[in-house]
């Protein structure tokens, strides 16, 4: 970067490398551990402003600074919330002033990187929240991104002291039980965890049956302390023995704003099958890449006394367990399952049945990728008439292969089916009249190890951004194309982002983190020289379908831009990305065009010298200024042409494709004879010359020439003796167009004649040198030129040569 506080040596240069930062005059509070943004005089709690000041410093040793004045800088809302996964909508104005703005403020979003330009004499973020928002914003830092001329970039944050929760408590379930006393002493136990930013005044809870709605007068209230976080354990006890039990539990909770929230959960415990009970390690619902749970059976289960002898269990009571994991494939009518049972099985020598080790009670299962393979079989499960056939096989390498890679790479629901049958049946051939329990659990994992594609990702503007890197329009159109137009800006720009789980289509969107920072729509700009760089940054939120507006003030004039969106799983750390390149923005300015020449037939007089031949006017062309009149002759046989020019930069898309600069001239004055129809778009590059044709009687070969333009040569403009208004247009096929134009042609009826004056002396055949440096006065029927192009002296007399 020059330093243009000196005046230094053409190739002195300095380097940059010290990050600017960010200060503020707001006072931290040390026992908030933040500062506290500073609320307007009489204004609502929706709105605040934070003061900022950006500053520059001189690296080691140096006085120099590139500064930070009118450059660019970004700020983001961070919520720090705990389980927040939704970006907020709030909205933004940057001025130079503490006082409350009037203009319109921007949209924007937590998580969102947004830009404002940095003033030295300091900036104030002004925030406005909307009241129809249910925020549940309670720990949250402001951070800021100074930039510097030379492209450093900082990271400041400040930890805000304020709280904007409209969102009662967050309610979820941490574990449950099944367990099983003795007759009609079944029990379910649940814990559920409650957590809000301020603390939690009253939890109530009711269980209901299976659809039905909590009734208002039936709520029972936990006795717990008001803390930011409850643990809430709710029992519903002596279930009966031999019945199927299903129950919904409500539980609202309040906290000490008054916000409500509430949540519901199934539980089911079918009692009219062998008892055991199972104890839950994980969360079946949460999506984990393991999950642990225990079967165990009831105390009335069988013992064994010190002395040797047996104790029988009571009626009903399951003694004898299996678990059997379902592998992902099956065959028709055999289900292929991995049987665990480890130690659970001891045989009564004395009559050869099978019964419960007592030390074995509780059997514990984990469904991890380090599973201890000494305790799992592979087994066949079959239904026949005669009853339920569980075959058993001995694990080889292949098989313990197998079942590792399966719970290595499980994703979706995995079923877990739990046997239990009673004293003396051993749960491998279980007949039709035995009583029996055959329980499904499904367990919800979210392994990613071999996975390629989880989410499926989409993106779709809504505002045209692409274009077509083939596309070529031809020399003449009839019409202008309306498919190929690029914008002319990305700001406001709307992408429409569609999320889904292509492994677990259930799941939903429950596997999308996105409080983490690899979860998030991105803009790139790919310069000319081929560097991409992020301009925007915007966070998602866990919704299928969400509309993600471009910011103002972020695309710049060339090049090209692509859209990455990313998502990350909360189960692992796999990521799934999609792009959506090719985008292109044309901010080209149409304001240097009009008419530059007009070239005819003349006559030249220099003192008693005369001689025909081609006169050319030049007219000049600048940003907003343009020739309105200019002069040609309407007499027959004069040839002579108008030309039209425009300076259109070129637009480079992907490798060298053009999108082309056309032209539509026509004359207002004979619309009645020659309508607008007739004429074409022309290809428009640098100069397009029309020739003035005299419009007669017949007029075939005229209308000829307009509707299928010759591009080798001169378009065709037909012309009437005395005032033509003739009108143009210039456009680009990718959508910028100028307002129609107008230009006067007056057309003589005779050819013209220019006269010219030598001075000083006259007598002498001039050079034209002689002649450029002599000339005193220019009279002609035409207007006066901008540029006189003059021939050379010859023999013969002076002849115009305008080569």
């Amino acid at each position: 970067t020059e330093k243009s506080a000196q005046v230094l040596h053409k190739q002195q240069l300095w380097l940059d490398t010290v990050l600017p930062t960010a200060s503020t005059t707001v006072t931290w509070d040390d026992g908030e551990s933040g500062y506290a943004p500073v609320d307007y005089s009489g204004g609502s709690e929706f709105e605040f402003y934070f003061p900022l000041t950006v500053t520059d410093q001189p690296g080691p040793g140096s006085d120099y600074a590139s500064l930070t004045n009118g450059v660019q800088g970004y700020f983001v809302w961070q919520d720090n919330t705990p389980g927040n996964t939704e970006a907020f909508p709030f909205e933004y104005y940057v001025t130079g002033s503490q006082e409350q703005p009037t203009g319109a403020y921007k949209v924007g979003r937590t998580g969102q990187k947004l830009g404002f330009e940095q003033l030295d004499t300091g900036n104030f973020l002004h925030i406005r929240l909307s009241p129809d928002v249910e925020y549940n914003i309670g720990s949250s830092a402001l951070v800021f991104h100074p930039t510097d001329n030379a492209g450093n970039e900082g990271n400041v944050s400040f930890p805000l002291v304020y709280q904007m929760d409209r969102m009662g408590p967050r309610i979820n379930r941490v574990s449950y039980l099944n367990s099983y006393a003795g007759v009609d002493q079944g029990q379910i136990s649940t814990t559920i965890c409650l957590e809000d930013f301020n603390p939690i005044l009253s939890v109530e809870y009711q269980w209901t049956d299976v659809g039905a709605d909590p009734i208002e007068n039936g709520w029972a209230v936990d006795s717990g302390a008001a803390e930011r976080c409850r643990l809430v354990t709710i029992v519903k006890g002596n279930l009966k023995s031999d019945e199927n039990h299903s129950y919904l539990l409500h539980v609202r909770g309040t906290d000490s704003l008054g916000n409500v929230s509430t949540a519901a959960w199934q539980f089911d415990y079918n009692l009219q099958y062998p008892k055991y009970g199972v104890l839950y390690g994980t969360n079946p619902n949460d999506l984990l890449s393991e999950h642990s749970f225990k079967v165990f059976l009831p105390d009335r289960g069988i013992k064994v006394s010190d002395d040797g002898s047996y104790e029988y269990p009571a009626e009903n009571v399951a003694n004898s367990l299996l678990v059997l994991l379902k592998k992902p494939t099956k065959h028709p009518g055999v289900y292929d399952y991995w049987g665990f049972q480890g130690r659970y099985y001891k045989q009564d020598l004395s009559d050869g049945s099978y019964g419960l080790c007592g030390q074995d009670r509780a059997l514990e299962v984990l469904l991890n990728p380090t599973v201890d393979l000494d305790r799992w079989f592979h087994a066949c499960l079959a239904d026949t008439e005669e009853g339920t056939r569980i075959s058993s096989m001995t694990m080889n390498d292949a098989d313990r292969a197998e079942l590792r890679t399966s719970l290595a790479n499980a994703y979706g629901p995995v079923e877990v089916t739990i046997f239990a049958t009673p004293y003396g049946t051993r749960p491998y051939d279980i007949p039709v009249s035995v009583p029996h329990a055959r329980d499904t659990y499904v367990f919800n994992f979210a392994s990613t190890a071999n996975a390629c594609v989880v989410h499926g990702i989409n993106i779709q503007p809504k505002t045209p951004v692409s274009y077509d890197p083939d596309y070529q329009a031809g020399e003449v159109l009839a019409e202008l194309p309306t498919e190929r137009q690029l914008p002319a800006s990305l700001d406001g720009a709307v992408v429409t982002v569609s999320l889904s789980n292509l492994l677990a289509p259930v799941y939903g969107l429950a596997d999308i983190d996105c409080t983490s920072a690899d979860t998030y729509f991105s803009l790139l700009h790919t310069s000319e020289g081929g560097t991409s760089t992020e301009c925007y940054r915007s966070s998602l939120i866990a919704k299928a379908e969400q509309d993600i507006a471009i910011p103002a003030g972020t695309t710049e004039a060339k090049g090209t831009y692509s859209i990455l969106v990313q998502v990350k799983c909360k189960g692992s750390d796999h990521i799934d990305c999609f792009s959506y390149e090719d985008i292109m923005i044309d901010q080209r300015e149409l304001d240097i065009y009009g008419v530059t020449e007009v070239r005819t037939r003349a006559e030249f007089v220099v003192e008693s010298l005369v001689s025909t031949g081609e006169a050319v006017t030049q007219y000049p062309i600048a940003p907003g200024s343009r020739t309105t009149e200019v002069f040609v002759s309407a007499a027959d046989g004069i040839e002579q042409t108008i030309g039209f020019s425009a300076q259109v930069p070129e637009l480079t898309l992907g490798t060298a494709t053009t999108y082309g600069t056309y032209i539509k001239v026509w004359n207002e004055s004979t619309i009645d004879s020659v309508p607008l129809d007739q004429y074409r778009w022309v290809k428009l590059e640098g100069t397009r010359i029309y020739e003035t044709v005299l419009l007669g009687a017949d007029n075939s070969q005229l209308f000829a020439r307009l509707g299928s333009p010759n591009a080798a040569t001169a378009a065709c403009l037909p012309l009437v003796t005395g005032l033509n208004e003739i009108r143009y247009q210039i456009a680009t096929t990718s959508g910028r167009v100028t307002p129609i134009e107008s230009v006067l042609v007056r057309a003589g009826s005779e050819q013209p004649v220019i006269r010219m004056k030598l001075f000083p002396d006259n007598t002498v055949l001039a050079t034209s040198s002689d002649v450029i440096a002599s000339i005193k006065t220019l009279e002609s029927s035409l207007a006066a030129p901008e540029t006189l192009q003059l021939g050379v002296s010859t023999a013969e007399g002076f002849s115009p040569d305008l080569s």
